[in-house]
């Protein structure tokens, strides 16, 4: 008899410092934006001109076949977009992107319907410790200086070195940023597991005959996730799991909801017990950690067929 497929879900909890409070003197100093040039194409929907780029207005917008993006030598269209008193995730170099979405109706773009992109041509080096509209962000233009030869409307991101895309708060700016990007923090960030977000693991069928009743050196399911720290220095963390455990095999394994059946967790090689605390340094930006998963089954026991799923909270704290 098969299982069905299984899942184990692992819950990421941060113990985070808090902050300290930072007065901020002046806002408004991101220029140089990637927006099409003035004039604003004929046939274009809901647009404006100023400082020398056409822009889209509230709500859905959309510029004409024709619209020309050129590098900027020019602090222009100088704004904040909803970015003063976010924080970026970690130091680092950062640039603002234009999505474009190719469309004969005016509607909102996002990230998942864009056809191309327009990088910006220059990167603004960003700390994460001090609020973004109190840094200055020159983008410089586009990139490419393209001409675009259909309709199209457009929605920005942020994007980090590793390719992560970001956003300001939408609130005034609901056709400006790609929804589906992330916000960008509100407060400064020590380190973030996994994005925030679970990390599900999800099992094939499995034979009850061809379940190990041990854990094995190479476990048969192996999954990533990412620690994001958005510090100027390396961070040094501790990590534990905390799950209801059954021993099987001679291990400590986190408990399924099929009596005899558990799911060892293994990380470089060794099953980690809710009683092993794991103790690293953490570099600024993203680091990958991987770890192991096996279903492990008691010998004793006649397991049942079904779906089975297991529950672990992975929790970190900075030293």
């Amino acid at each position: 008899m098969k299982y069905k497929p299984a899942v184990l879900a692992v819950l990421a909890v941060l113990a985070v410092l808090a902050a300290p409070c930072i007065l901020s003197p002046a806002y408004g100093n991101v220029s140089g934006v990637p927006f099409p040039d003035e004039p604003c194409p004929e046939g274009s929907k809901n647009v404006y001109e100023t400082n020398w780029t056409c822009q889209g207005g509230a709500g859905s917008y959309q510029f004409g076949a024709g619209a020309k993006y050129s590098t900027s030598t020019e602090d222009l269209n100088s704004e904040s977009y909803g970015m003063d008193h976010s924080y970026v995730p970690f130091s680092g170099d950062y640039r603002i992107i234009s999505h474009l979405c190719y469309s004969e109706t005016s509607e909102n773009c996002n990230m998942a319907r864009s056809s191309s992109d327009v990088p910006a041509k220059n990167s603004s080096r960003l700390e994460a410790g001090q609020e973004i509209g109190l840094q200055n962000i020159r983008a410089g233009g586009s990139s490419l200086n393209k001409k675009v030869g259909v309709p199209h409307s457009l929605c920005l991101t942020l994007r980090d070195e590793r390719g992560g895309d970001w956003r300001g708060v939408i609130n005034n700016w609901e056709a400006l940023w790609c929804p589906d990007a992330k916000q960008l923090p509100d407060t400064p960030v020590t380190c973030t597991i996994n994005d925030g977000g679970p990390l599900n693991v999800q099992f094939d069928n499995l034979e009850r005959s061809s379940i190990a009743t041990s854990v094995q050196p190479t476990p048969s399911l192996k999954k990533k996730f990412t620690i994001m720290c958005a510090v100027n220095a390396n961070v040094t963390a501790s990590w534990k799991f905390k799950y209801d455990p059954i021993s099987i095999g001679g291990g400590t394994i986190v408990q399924t909801t099929t009596p005899g059946l558990g799911v060892a967790i293994t990380y470089k090689g060794k099953v980690v017990a809710p009683s092993d605390t794991i103790t690293e340094t953490y570099s600024p930006g993203y680091t990958d950690i991987e770890l192991g998963f096996e279903a492990v089954r008691d010998p004793k026991v006649t397991i049942g067929t079904g779906n089975f799923t297991g529950h672990a909270v992975l929790v970190m704290t900075q030293q």
